[in-house]
């Protein structure tokens, strides 16, 4: 979850994200580092999101890969983007 909370976390902080896109290009992403207390690297999430129907269903539609060792989880959620931001679902995909 914690890469969906990090997407709409910087939704809500930043009027500039996520970063413009090509008028044919509606889906973009980036990654992230999870580091352990002391500073090691723990694991790493992607994120990839969708905005597609933002303007006209005022949805927003983000997959995050969660990679940890030789585990890999997926959530897909379907953020709400109209008088704040709230999570509509947040499904499990299988890998």
């Amino acid at each position: 979850m914690s890469g969906l909370e990090d997407f709409r976390h910087k939704l809500a902080r930043d009027p500039d994200f996520p970063p413009s896109m090509g008028e044919e290009s509606t889906t973009l992403g980036y990654s992230e580092d999870v580091l352990s207390p002391s500073g090691t690297l723990f694991g790493r999430y992607q994120i990839e999101y969708d905005l597609e129907r933002r303007e006209s269903h005022n949805l927003i539609v983000i997959r995050s890969t969660g990679l940890v060792g030789n585990s890999r989880t997926t959530l897909v959620g379907y953020l709400e983007d109209s008088d704040g931001l709230r999570w509509l679902a947040v499904k499990g995909q299988a890998d």
